[in-house]
């Protein structure tokens, strides 16, 4: 598969880089978890092959999380708030109306890892939680090991 051009849709002040690939009836928006860069995941060939099979199957959306990747640097960690509006932001940059969420393990109170993202909204599909766990669960466990 050919690497899909990387655009930039504006969340508030920032820049969120995206891309979109593969021609697939359902949109399928990947939020990473804690590292992305949206380029550089297409060099590492386990991710790509991912990145490629889901591509088949879907019209995939994936971006970077305000911070990091391509996307602009920010200051202090972003709220709930800001990460769901950039998790909306993007999909409509892509022209998406309504698509399934995925997204990956990320330590978060209250399931932010799928909060995130549009899943909040009835514009959703479906959601995906790719090995979600609860900041308290990890926390809580730590403290008794």
């Amino acid at each position: 598969m050919e690497v899909p051009q990387t655009r930039y849709a504006r969340s508030g002040d920032v820049n969120m880089a995206y891309q979109v690939g593969g021609t697939g009836a359902c949109d399928l928006v990947w939020i990473p978890g804690f590292v992305q860069h949206v380029e550089l995941a297409w060099e590492e060939p386990y991710r790509a092959h991912w990145l490629a099979r889901l591509a088949e199957r879907f019209r995939l959306i994936v971006f970077d999380k305000r911070g990091t990747g391509l996307s602009d640097r920010i200051v202090g960690e972003p709220s709930l708030e800001t990460r769901m509006d950039d998790s909306r932001a993007v999909p409509g940059a892509a022209g998406s109306d309504r698509a399934a969420v995925a997204a990956a393990a990320t330590p978060a109170p209250g399931h932010v890892v799928c909060g995130d993202a549009s899943v909040a909204d009835e514009s959703a599909r479906a959601r995906l939680d790719v090995g979600a766990f609860e900041l308290g669960a990890r926390l809580s466990m730590g403290a008794a090991a």
